[in-house]
C-alpha cells in the first residue's frame, strides 16, 4: 500500500499536463465503450468467459503478484514502455518494478476488463502520457481497494497471435523532477517518524 501512496502523487502531478491538452474529461470511464466501466465480479466467475489471450495475461499478472516473478513482470510490460527506460530515469522504473513485486493481491479478487472506445484511444494515450494508446482498462478490486491498469491488445510479432501487454507511462523530465522531490520528502518524513 505504501507504494500506491508514492504513485498517487505521481498521477496528481501530471494533472497540469493533462489540463493543457484539449481533452473532454479526466474521468477514465468517459473513454470506455458504453461510457462506463463494467461491474467487477469474482475472478472465478469471469475467467471462463475471457478470451484465451486475456486468460494468459491474467495468469501472468497473478504470477507477478503472487509469486513475485520478475520474468513474468518483464513479459507483461509493453516493449514501448520498456524502451522508455534510460539511465536518467532508471530510478523511476526500478520503483515501478518494486511496486509491482511488493504489492500483495489476495486469491479472491474481483475483475473486469473494459475496451476503450477506438475514437478515444489517442486522447487517453495523451492524457496518461503512454508510449502507445491503450485498448483496454483492467480493474482488479479487493477489500475496498484495487488497481486500474491500462492494457494494449495487439498481435505478438513472434507468435502472430493476439495478446495483452500492460502499459507504463514514459515519465517526462518535469514529472521525474517532481517525483524525485516527493520521494525525498517522503524519505525525510519516514526518517523523522522513526
Amino acid at each position: 500500500m505504501k507504494f500506491f501512496i508514492l504513485f498517487l502523487p505521481l498521477v496528481l502531478l501530471t494533472a497540469p499536463l493533462w489540463a493543457q491538452q484539449p481533452l473532454p474529461t479526466d474521468n477514465t470511464e468517459y473513454y470506455l465503450v458504453g461510457g462506463k466501466r463494467v461491474e467487477s465480479k469474482p475472478i472465478e466467475e469471469v475467467f471462463p468467459s475471457l478470451s484465451p489471450h486475456a486468460k494468459a495475461f491474467v495468469a501472468e499478472y497473478e504470477r507477478v503478484k503472487w509469486r513475485k516473478d520478475k520474468e513474468a513482470l518483464d513479459r507483461i510490460i509493453h516493449p514501448l514502455s520498456k524502451a522508455c527506460e534510460t539511465e536518467d530515469n532508471k530510478d523511476f522504473f526500478d520503483a515501478m518494478r518494486n511496486y509491482y513485486l511488493s504489492e500483495d493481491m489476495p486469491d479472491g479478487y474481483d475483475f473486469s476488463l473494459v475496451e476503450v472506445k477506438r475514437e478515444m484511444r489517442e486522447a487517453l494515450k495523451r492524457r496518461l502520457q503512454m508510449p502507445i494508446a491503450p485498448t483496454h482498462v483492467m480493474y482488479i478490486e479487493f477489500m475496498g481497494t484495487g488497481w486500474q491498469r491500462f492494457l494494449r491488445e495487439e498481435t505478438d510479432p513472434e507468435t502472430k497471435k493476439l495478446r495483452f501487454y500492460e502499459l507504463v507511462k514514459c515519465p517526462s523530465e518535469r514529472m521525474l523532477r517532481e517525483w524525485r522531490v516527493m520521494m525525498q520528502e517522503e524519505q525525510q518524513q519516514s526518517g523523522a517518524a522513526e
